[in-house]
């Protein structure tokens, strides 16, 4: 699309997405520069943005972004980009040690979009590893897990998902990345014969 024509805005974000994603930020920023300059109000662009600035290793500027996504202006067609605000923010809080914080911008990302399960079962695992105890924060995230699963809480046997989901508290950091700033879905040991 860019070859057809250059001032494509999708095209050139998508692009500067996938600079990111290869680590090449320099790539990345005269694009998002230009799309800025098109459409400084556009959702996509604030976003795109932000993910250059956490490539950069500049998060306080990357939440900014993320939250004047928040901060815009509502209309229907905007729940894509702001649940995907929100799961930056999370992912953001979770690096930060704000495990409270991440939760509740996981939770708006799941109000935002119901259907994506991605903020579902990184809320599940964060408040299974949260719990610290608690039953009803351990239930909470097994039902949460099973939902982003696509099945029923009471589907598993004694030690899929929710053992999964109760060890996750015990450990002290988050996730281990995937190479793109998103943790790596755990695998779940298969019980039974």
């Amino acid at each position: 699309a860019l070859a057809r024509n250059p001032q494509h805005l999708p095209a050139r974000l998508a692009l500067a997405e996938a600079l990111l994603q290869q680590n090449d930020a320099a790539a990345a920023l005269p694009l998002i520069e230009e799309a800025e300059k098109a459409e400084a109000a556009n959702l996509r662009v604030m976003l795109v943005r932000g993910h250059a600035h956490e490539r950069q290793g500049n998060p306080s500027a990357a939440a900014e972004r993320y939250q004047r996504i928040l901060g815009a202006e509502a209309s229907p067609t905007d729940k894509r980009p702001r649940a995907l605000a929100c799961c930056a923010l999370g992912r953001l809080g979770e690096l930060a040690g704000e495990l409270d914080q991440a939760a509740e911008h996981y939770r708006q990302a799941q109000a935002q979009l119901p259907s994506d399960r991605t903020a579902t079962r990184r809320r599940a695992l964060l408040l299974g590893r949260i719990s610290d105890g608690d039953a009803a924060k351990r239930a909470e995230a097994l039902a949460l897990l099973s939902q982003a699963r696509g099945a029923r809480p009471d589907h598993f046997g004694q030690h899929g998902p929710r053992q999964a989901v109760c060890s996750a508290g015990t450990q002290a950091a988050p996730a281990a990345a995937d190479g793109v700033g998103h943790a790596r879905k755990p695998r779940l040991a298969r019980t039974g014969g």
